[in-house]
C-alpha cells in the first residue's frame, strides 16, 4: 500500500479498515487499470476531434493528482513541519554523472551511410 496512516491505523475500528480500503481502491491495480483506459479514451477522442483540449488536460492532470496524492501530501506536511521539502533537496544534490570521453582518433560510425544510394 502507498498510502501510511499512521495516525489512524493505531486504534482497532472499522474506520481506519475503511479508510485504509478506500486508500487500496483509489491508489491499486483496479484504479490504474481505469486511469489508463481513461487516458486512452480521451487521446482517442483528442485525435477524432471529438474532444477539446481542455477536457483532455483535466483527465490527465485528475490521473496525476490522484497517483500522486500520497508525495504530494507528504511533500506538504513536510512543508508545515520544517519548513523546507525534502525531495528538493535531495534532487539538488545528486551528482551529475561525467559524460563518457570519446577518443579524437576514433572513427565515425554511421549505419546509414550509403542506404540511399542505388547501387
Amino acid at each position: 500500500m502507498h498510502l501510511s496512516l499512521a495516525f489512524i491505523a493505531s486504534s482497532d475500528s472499522a474506520i481506519p479498515a475503511a479508510v485504509q480500503w478506500l486508500a487500496g481502491t483509489l491508489l491499486g491495480s483496479v484504479a490504474t487499470g481505469i486511469a489508463v483506459l481513461a487516458v486512452a479514451f480521451v487521446g482517442f477522442g483528442l485525435l477524432g476531434g471529438r474532444l477539446n483540449w481542455r477536457t483532455g488536460a483535466r483527465v490527465v492532470m485528475g490521473v496525476f493528482i490522484l497517483f500522486g496524492a500520497p508525495m504530494i501530501a507528504q511533500e506538504l506536511m513536510s512543508l508545515a513541519r520544517d519548513g523546507d521539502a525534502s525531495t528538493v533537496g535531495q534532487v539538488a544534490t545528486t551528482p551529475i554523472p561525467p559524460s563518457p570521453q570519446v577518443p579524437a582518433n576514433a572513427p565515425v560510425y554511421d549505419p546509414y551511410a550509403g542506404a540511399a544510394v542505388p547501387r
